[in-house]
């Protein structure tokens, strides 16, 4: 008798890891499907992708007559600015690199967020001014693009 009930316990028990097993699976690939960015690796700091030449210019084209504030036009000319490490996403099928900016001395109230197609040909951004409430967008990201880059600023 105690050896059946032994037995049954460890079939629910069994039961019970198949059901949560199937589960995480099932939420794991609805997740990948949902369209988040999933964090894959470590990427360079934004001065250090503005050396290679399609992350510079794919950059200054977004830049470029829609007057960002004038910190970011002085890191573009001196890659002087306070940075985090970049990151690599990876959203549907395509890759992408982000990185932040923050006005030296001033962190907390002026960001500055870019993303990069992976190859570094293309190129979204947005700035957020603390002081005002605003954000300013570079590239006309679409939605999924602008919640990629306001994850990373600080408002």
């Amino acid at each position: 008798m105690k050896r059946a009930f032994v037995d049954a316990r460890l079939t629910a028990l069994r039961v019970a890891l198949v059901a949560v097993v199937g589960l995480v699976l099932c939420t794991t690939s609805s997740f990948a499907e949902s369209g988040a960015a999933e964090k894959v690796a470590p990427a360079p700091y934004l001065y250090e992708l503005v050396k290679k030449n399609a992350f510079r210019k794919s950059l200054t084209k977004i830049l470029r007559g829609n007057h960002p504030p004038e910190w970011v036009n002085v890191f573009m000319r001196t890659s002087a600015g306070v940075a985090t490490p970049g990151e690599m996403l990876k959203m549907g099928s395509s890759n992408y690199i982000r990185a932040r900016l923050c006005k030296p001395h001033d962190c907390d109230a002026n960001q500055f967020a870019v993303l990069f197609t992976q190859d570094g040909t293309q190129a979204w951004a947005i700035s957020y001014v603390s002081s005002k409430k605003l954000t300013q967008s570079f590239g006309s990201p679409d939605a999924e693009m602008t919640a990629m880059l306001l994850e990373v600023i600080d408002r």
